[in-house]
């Protein structure tokens, strides 16, 4: 779905208000860090590096502590990150 924002030219297309950037640090695992308005949330999702791994992806919080519970695909990984921040921001 294209997001749209009426400027004093006309409709022009916007950047979705979240967005998701992969880093790849090592050749088995890749982090995929959170986006709000193109500012980094501190919020990410990892892979655990194994290949085998039943749920490979897990989250990260911004002050490094992981979420207990794992996940077998990134986008429920990803879906369950959101969650949580906006939960955080609810508190604050």
């Amino acid at each position: 779905m294209l997001n749209l924002a009426f400027s004093g030219a006309g409709w022009e297309p916007q950047a979705p208000a979240l967005t998701w950037e992969r880093r790849n640090f090592s050749s088995s695992s890749a982090i995929h860090r959170m986006h709000h308005r193109r500012e980094y949330t501190g919020w990410q999702v990892r892979h655990s590096g194994h290949r085998m791994t039943r749920r490979p992806y897990y989250i990260v919080r911004p002050d490094g502590a992981v979420i207990d519970r794992k996940f077998g695909l990134l986008d429920e990984a990803k879906a369950a990150a959101v969650d949580c921040w906006q939960a955080q921001k609810r508190l604050h």
